[in-house]
C-alpha cells in the first residue's frame, strides 16, 4: 500500500511540473480575439451584461414555453440576480474594474447558472397541462 500511496504522489507531481508546459496556448493571430467570446477574463462591461441578459431570456423563454415552473424560473433569477449585485459590488469597490480573480469568480458564476437553466428547462417538470419535451 506504501508503494502505491508513493507512485500516486510522484504521477501528481510530475503532472503539475509537466502539463501546464504542454498545456501553454497556441499564439493568437493579430486581430483575433485572444479569449473565447463566451468567456468574461477580457470582456467589456457591455459583453458581461449581454450574458446576463442572455440568460434571462433564456429562463423568459422557459417560462412562456412551460419548460420552467414558476418556481424554477424564480430560483434561477435568484441566482442570476445574487450575480450580477455581487458583480457590480465587486466594480464599485475597484473603481469600475474588476480583478482577474474576479473575472475569473463571475466567469464560472455564469456558466454555473447557464448549466441550472439548461436543466430546468430539461428536467422533465414542466407547467401544469404543458407535456414534458
Amino acid at each position: 500500500m506504501m508503494r502505491f500511496t508513493q507512485k500516486l504522489l510522484a504521477a501528481a507531481a510530475f503532472a503539475l511540473v509537466a502539463l501546464p508546459a504542454v498545456a501553454q496556448p497556441a499564439p493568437v493571430p493579430a486581430g483575433a480575439p485572444a479569449v473565447n467570446p463566451g468567456s468574461t477574463a477580457n470582456a467589456p462591461p457591455g459583453q458581461v451584461q449581454g450574458r446576463f441578459n442572455d440568460q434571462q431570456q433564456r429562463i423568459d423563454q422557459g417560462l412562456a414555453s412551460g419548460q420552467l415552473t414558476g418556481r424554477e424560473a424564480a430560483r434561477d433569477e435568484s441566482h442570476l440576480r445574487y450575480d450580477e449585485r455581487e458583480r457590480n459590488r465587486d466594480l464599485r469597490a475597484n473603481g469600475g474594474h474588476l480583478t482577474p480573480a474576479e473575472k475569473v469568480q463571475l466567469n464560472r458564476q455564469l456558466n454555473h447558472n447557464s448549466r441550472r437553466i439548461y436543466n430546468t428547462k430539461h428536467n422533465g417538470v414542466t407547467q401544469p397541462g404543458v407535456p414534458p419535451k
